[in-house]
């Protein structure tokens, strides 16, 4: 009788520190979630589109007459972009390069001309293209980036005459046409929208201001026989909205 009652004692006492010991044993931590930091490195190309403000300053030279203008413009433009780029922590590094047309040529109209011309007749100039190759340094913090921009400016200018009352050209062959140098500078920022399989969307907005050279066209008026020439120089801003695809890293950018 007296060991089964001290059996007894013994299964109790287990029973009651089980628990007790159960609960002093530590517990197991549930892993950390993986934090996934986006990647700005790769090869990108898109298109954009926005509005475009320029000026044009034009000298305009005829035997014994020098004759000084100005137009300005406001248009809507559109183009595509390409570049590559490497993330550093959070600095991005990378080059693009970008074309800019205009709905209606980026042109603008000033007059009536002096003498010895029509007083119907005016100057018309415009941006046919704006192509720009430069550099890209941005900050980036997981999807979001901010970046400042800037390198070589190439713009097409080209000077016509159009009659006021009318709008029609004078002597459709009757122009001077020229590439100008200079450089543009900006800022943006984008956002990552979608992480694809193969590409990453990207949708962005960005500012730039250019300026190019002043350089002399030349041409030959098809009436009296004497030579035509003048000075065409350009500077503006535009606004644009970005859509890019970005292409997964690989070799060095990855």
């Amino acid at each position: 009788m007296k060991m089964l009652s001290l059996a007894t004692i013994a299964l109790l006492t287990s029973s009651l520190s089980g628990p007790v010991l159960a609960a002093d044993m530590p517990v197991k931590a549930a892993p950390a979630p993986v934090v996934t930091v986006y990647d700005w490195s790769g090869f990108y190309a898109g298109v954009h589109g926005g509005w475009m403000d320029h000026q044009i300053d034009r000298t305009h030279f005829y035997p014994g007459f020098r004759n000084d203008y100005s137009t300005s413009s406001s248009d809507g433009i559109f183009g595509s972009h390409i570049g590559v780029q490497k993330q550093f922590g959070n600095f991005v590094l990378g080059v693009e390069a970008a074309i800019n047309f205009g709905f209606k040529a980026m042109e603008g109209k000033n007059g009536p001309l002096e003498a010895p011309f029509a007083a119907d007749l005016a100057h018309l100039n415009s941006v046919q293209h704006l192509f720009t190759f430069g550099g890209r340094l941005g900050y980036a913090w997981n999807r979001w980036m901010l970046f400042g921009t800037g390198g070589l400016a190439v713009a097409h200018l080209r000077g016509q005459y159009v009659v006021n009352s009318t709008g029609l050209l004078v002597f459709p062959g009757f122009w001077g046409s020229s590439r100008h140098y200079g450089w543009y500078a900006g800022v943006g920022g984008e956002y990552v929208l979608i992480e694809g399989q193969g590409a990453d969307v990207i949708i962005g907005v960005e500012y730039q201001h250019f300026d190019v050279e002043r350089k002399r066209s030349f041409t030959e008026s098809p009436v009296g026989g004497f030579d035509d020439s003048f000075d065409l120089q350009a500077r503006g801003d535009l606004v644009r909205g970005r859509l890019t695809f970005k292409f997964k890293p690989v070799g060095f950018f990855q």
